[in-house]
């Protein structure tokens, strides 16, 4: 059962890399797609901290956040803080779902 799962992810990475070489510009080898998906796996499921606790992952695909479409900021009802600048902030992006200040020029920082 275990081969054949594995198997049938090696077969679907190989197939997601043809299809990306036959519409991308700046090809990947097979390799740096590969360790490219890796590492966005590894960095969703998140880090462990050296205090023991996992870093919750990310609610937003990497890159999603700096794609520039639809990351406009709304008012809070209380202060949260700020996912950059830690400090109490009362907006948060729409798409994100992430406190950042405007005024310290954190919410486009984030999303750069």
């Amino acid at each position: 059962m275990v081969v054949g799962s594995i198997y049938l992810l090696d077969l679907a990475v190989a197939n997601s890399w043809r299809i990306y070489v036959m519409t991308v510009e700046d090809k990947l080898d097979q390799l740096q797609f590969r360790r490219s998906i890796a590492r966005r796996y590894l960095k969703n499921v998140g880090i462990e901290r050296s205090d023991g606790r996992r870093r919750k992952p990310s609610s937003i695909m990497p890159g999603m956040s700096q794609d520039g479409v639809g990351n406009f900021p709304q008012k809070l009802p209380s202060q949260v803080r700020c996912v950059v600048y830690h400090m109490k902030a009362r907006w948060q992006c729409k798409k994100c779902i992430k406190t950042l200040c405007i005024e310290k020029g954190c919410f486009e920082k984030y999303h750069t």
